[in-house]
Formats: C-alpha cells, structure tokens, sequence
C-alpha cells in the first residue's frame, strides 16, 4: 500500500492532470500495489503508533471514521477526544483513486476494534456501490455520516478539493435514510452525535427526567426538550412519595418534572435529595433518558461551586450505578471566545466535563443539542429493531 501525500491531480479539473492520476493508478495496479489518496492525510491509527498529528491522542477507543478531508478529519480527532472519545482507525482517503469510501466502510464495519463510524464525504464515484455498502455497515454498528458539498456554492468547492461529485442534497439525504444511517447537519452536530453513540446504549422510547438548574434554566430544558419529540414524563408517585418524607408539606406538588432544584431548601440539598431523586429517575421505569442540568454560577463563591461541581458529578455516578436508565449531563460553558482558565470558577466547570466522560458519562452544551443527538440515536435503534423484526 502507498499512500499518496500529493495534489494538484484530478481536484485541479485540468484534464492533464487527471490524465496522469488515471496512468498512476493503472501503473500501481500493474505492479500489485494499493493507493491511499492522492491528496489527503493518509492514516491514523493509536494503536499502531500511526498518526498524521504531531499531537493527536495515543490512547486508542472505539470510533473510527473515513474522511475525503485531512484538515476535517484533524478537527474531529481534535475535538472529539475533548470530549472523551478516543479513535481505533481515522482514514484520510482524498480523491479516494483507488481504496474508497467502500471499501473504507467495509473495512471498519468488519473491525473489531471499532464500535461507531464516522464519515465526512464530499461525494462518491459509484453512488449505487456506495449505498450497498453502506446498508450493510449501518446493519453491523451506527454510522454518522456529515455530507458536505451542499448547495451549488460547496457543490462546486467539492469538486476542487476532492474532484468529488456532490449530487442532490435531497438525494444524499434519502439515500442516507434509506440505508440506516444517520445524518450530521454540522461540525457541532457530528460531534454531538458521535458522543451519544460512543456513551450511550440503546434507546428506543423518549420519555426524560430532566434536574438541575434554575426556575429559567428548567423552564428552557422542558421546552428544548419537548421540541425536539420528546415525553417530559411526570414524576412518578415513588419519586413524590420520597419528596414528601423528606421535606415540608409546602413543597408537596410544587416540585415536578424538570425538577427546579432553587426551590428546594438548602437543608434539603445538603442533605442530598437531589442524589435521590437522580438516582430514583435512573432506577424508574417511567423515564428512559435522565438529564442532569450543571450548575454554571449563581450566588456561589467560586469554590463552594467546585463543592456543589463535585457533588453533582458523586450523584450522577452513584445513579448510572444503581439505576438502569442512561444518564446524560448539559454544561454550558459559554460561547466560543477569550476565557480566563485560571479564574477559579472556569477552571471548576471546565474540568468538570473530562471527569465526566472519563467516568463514561457524555456532556452537551445546551438541552437543544442532547436531546436532538439523542432523539437521533432513539430513531437509529427503532430502525434496528424493525429491520431485525423483518428479517425473524
């Protein structure tokens, strides 16, 4: 296998150049040799000590994707591993000349070492090869694909980075369904998807426990939630009836689901009612998803936030063990821009979501981005579930 860290073949549009890229892949095949490009990054595997980063992650995972882009792939491998997810094989594959998307997809559908495939595809060469292959890999574990080249403008950006043939976007999209796999929007929502696929297990139903937060901050979390399909479910009577041994009859109904924790006493905090009631949504069948709002401020000194970081993070641990239900976390830390890491207060936060996802525990920023990502996961598994009903 060579693979080839060159341009300026097919992507350029000048027929010389694709001329010789076609005399370089007839030549490699006459000498029994594979081809990885041209133009892109080539392979990345921790594995293996393989890596086209100076300073990607050396400790392997599950995750493994195929890119048409190296500067992508590098984001993805950037940003995902902030957020616990660790890679077995990232494939840069460029003008895809020889080994493809196919193949590539074949390959990590096959791989023992990996759990969920990403893809970013700027287009294919044999659209119908692609879609069988794809059916299948989607039929052995999820795959994500991000399509890009959208639009006349990328459609046209496509073709010069990767002498891709972007297609239809309502096509790309109905092809995408039709072999069960699912749909990234964005970067962002890659990378959303891809952290509830690589933490969560299956999901098939949408009823949600949601804690934590202000009265503003549950009100969002309800709304968000909803919006995106799914069931605020009330709190069950075993969840009322531990609120009414523990605290003053006029709280009783005051508190239900999302459970504004500002209006509970702080004796009662203190005394770790939200633990329980954490742990009782993960241990009760009338929810199928708990979600944890973080504190991010309010009228705490920087280091009792720390405290109250840490003792949420206890809770959430504690409900993961005792309960069935999967749990998912919501930290904000703001948007993108200047911070200032060494004040006492975005250190807390900051190093609250590594603790998280090294505890097996995904972290999103908003309401809106956990409860899509995981609608999307809920609907991949329903599809799994009848297409294994119609096979039996």
């Amino acid at each position: 296998v060579v693979h080839l860290f060159t341009g300026r073949y097919s992507e350029t549009g000048r027929e010389d150049s694709a001329a010789l890229e076609r005399d370089l892949l007839e030549q490699a095949r006459r000498a029994g040799v594979r081809l990885i490009g041209p133009n892109c990054m080539g392979l990345y595997n921790p594995a293996a000590g393989i890596a086209f980063g100076y300073d990607f992650p050396r400790k392997p995972g599950g995750l493994g994707m195929l890119s048409q882009s190296g500067a992508t792939a590098s984001e993805v491998i950037y940003y995902a591993s902030l957020r616990g997810i660790g890679f077995s094989k990232v494939v840069s594959y460029g003008n895809a000349l020889d080994v493809d998307e196919s193949e590539l997809l074949d390959y990590l559908a096959r791989d023992e070492g990996t759990r969920v495939i990403a893809a970013y595809v700027e287009g294919v060469r044999d659209g119908k090869r692609f879609l069988d292959h794809l059916r299948r890999a989607t039929a052995r574990k999820p795959v994500v694909v991000l399509k890009a080249g959208k639009g006349r403008v990328g459609a046209r950006m496509a073709a010069s980075h990767t002498a891709a043939m972007a297609g239809s976007d309502e096509v790309w999209s109905a092809v995408l369904r039709q072999a069960g796999a699912v749909e990234a929007l964005t970067m962002e929502d890659l990378l959303d998807l891809l952290l509830s696929f690589y933490y969560l297990p299956p999901v098939t139903s949408r009823r949600v426990g949601i804690i934590g937060g202000g009265g503003g901050k549950s009100v969002l979390s309800a709304g968000e939630w909803e919006a995106a399909g799914w069931d605020v479910a009330p709190l069950p009577p075993e969840i009322e009836s531990h609120i009414e041994k523990v605290m003053p009859e006029m709280w009783w109904g005051w508190i239900k689901n999302p459970i504004d924790l500002s209006i509970i006493p702080m004796e009662s905090r203190t005394a770790g009612l939200s633990g329980d009631i954490i742990k009782l949504m993960a241990q009760s069948r009338s929810y199928d998803l708990v979600a944890v709002n973080m504190p991010v401020g309010g009228p705490l000194a920087p280091e009792h936030l720390a405290h109250l970081l840490q003792r949420n993070v206890d809770d959430l641990l504690a409900g993961r063990e005792q309960g069935h239900n999967p749990l998912v976390a919501v930290l904000n830390l703001g948007s993108p821009g200047p911070r200032d890491y060494e004040h006492p207060r975005w250190r807390a936060l900051s190093e609250t979501v590594p603790r998280l996802n090294q505890a097996g525990l995904p972290v999103y920023p908003s309401p809106s981005q956990a409860a899509s990502a995981v609608r999307r996961l809920t609907e991949y598994y329903l599809r799994q579930q009848a297409r294994g009903n119609s096979a039996g």
